[in-house]
This record gives structure tokens, C-alpha cells and sequence, in this order.
């Protein structure tokens, strides 16, 4: 693959290792793939590496010129069309940032504490969705719901719902808290 002069100018070809160590507590078997994602300060993969036995993997950094940053992210395995930072902070990847100079020889190993909180969010989970499909119709003055026949729907992706509270913020869980302590409707 042919270069530009200002690529060549950025980066002489040299590159750095850096080594990622997850300690993980409590290590279910159920655990999917651990995946260490580096990315250059434009939001670019730079290499993404599986995660060995004891929790490590080596990616290989390029150099350049001039200092930057990289972002590693450690969390569970994605489709390749899903390899963005953003989305694997979203599945619950933790993040770290690492300053890489044009004179350092070596990286400092990154370690990630990967305790119950973290790796729970990783361990995909079934979930059953069952419902009807309503559309609203107004009949003689009166808002009527009506179901809709032969309907599907394509549900591609949940939360789980201690993802979704922890991310609500504090006045929707007041709200919610008052929902679920408030007076509960009359039985008929």
C-alpha cells in the first residue's frame, strides 16, 4: 500500500509495545471473549487483541513525530462493524488513556481491575420479549387501542435494566421511586 509524504513525515515506521494486563476477581466460566481495542486519538482502531489465559495481550503502536493518545478499551467481543469506541463503552468496556512520545522506548504495562461490576455487564443474556402491538384509533370521540394484525417486530438489541437505572438520571429515579412506593390501583 503507496504512502503519502505526509504519512511518511507522521510516522518513520517505528513501533512501541504495549502490554494489557486485565486482573480479573471471580472469573466466571460463563465468561465471553475479554478483547483489549486500542484506538488512535481520531477514534481509528489501531489493533485489538485477544486476551490470553492469564489476561494478557500485546498490541503493537505505531510512532509518530509527534506525541499522542491512544484509548484502550478492554470489554467483551463485537462484530467487527461494531468496533468503536463508543460502542464498547456502551456494552460496559472500561477505558484507559495511554500518552505515546516519539522518544519513549518502552510503555509502562496497563493493568484493568475487573471485578463482579464490570464483567457481569459482558455475560450476554436471553431475554424474552412478549406483547401485541397497538395503534390508536379515535372512534366517535373516544381514543380507542387496537391491536394490530399479523404485526412483528424486529427487537435487535436490550439493555439489561441495571445498565439502564444506573444510567437514569437522579430526577427520573425519584420519579420512579415514588411510581413504585406511590398508592397502588384499586383491584376490581
Amino acid at each position: 500500500m503507496a504512502t503519502s509524504k505526509n504519512e511518511e513525515s507522521r510516522n518513520d515506521g517505528r513501533t512501541i509495545a504495549l502490554e494489557v494486563r486485565a486482573e480479573c476477581a471471580e472469573r466466571p466460566d460463563d465468561l465471553p471473549t475479554v478483547v483489549a481495542y486500542a484506538f488512535s486519538q481520531g477514534g481509528a482502531l489501531l489493533d485489538m487483541q485477544t486476551l490470553d489465559q492469564e489476561g494478557r495481550a500485546k498490541f503493537t503502536i505505531p510512532v509518530g513525530n509527534e506525541a499522542q493518545s491512544v484509548r484502550v478499551v478492554l470489554g467483551p467481543e463485537v462484530d467487527k462493524e461494531f468496533v468503536e469506541a463508543g460502542e464498547l463503552l456502551r456494552r460496559g468496556g472500561i477505558d484507559r488513556h495511554v500518552a505515546v512520545r516519539p522518544n519513549l522506548e518502552r510503555l509502562a504495562p496497563l493493568i484493568f481491575q475487573v471485578g463482579p461490576e464490570i464483567w457481569r455487564r459482558w455475560i450476554g443474556r436471553l431475554c424474552v420479549v412478549n406483547g401485541t402491538v397497538l395503534k390508536r384509533v379515535v372512534s366517535g370521540g373516544v381514543l380507542l387501542r387496537l391491536p394490530v394484525c399479523n404485526a412483528a417486530v424486529d427487537i435487535f438489541e436490550i439493555d439489561p435494566w441495571p445498565l439502564i437505572i444506573a444510567e437514569l438520571p437522579e430526577l427520573d429515579l425519584d420519579r420512579l421511586r415514588d411510581v413504585v412506593d406511590g398508592p397502588w390501583p384499586p383491584l376490581h
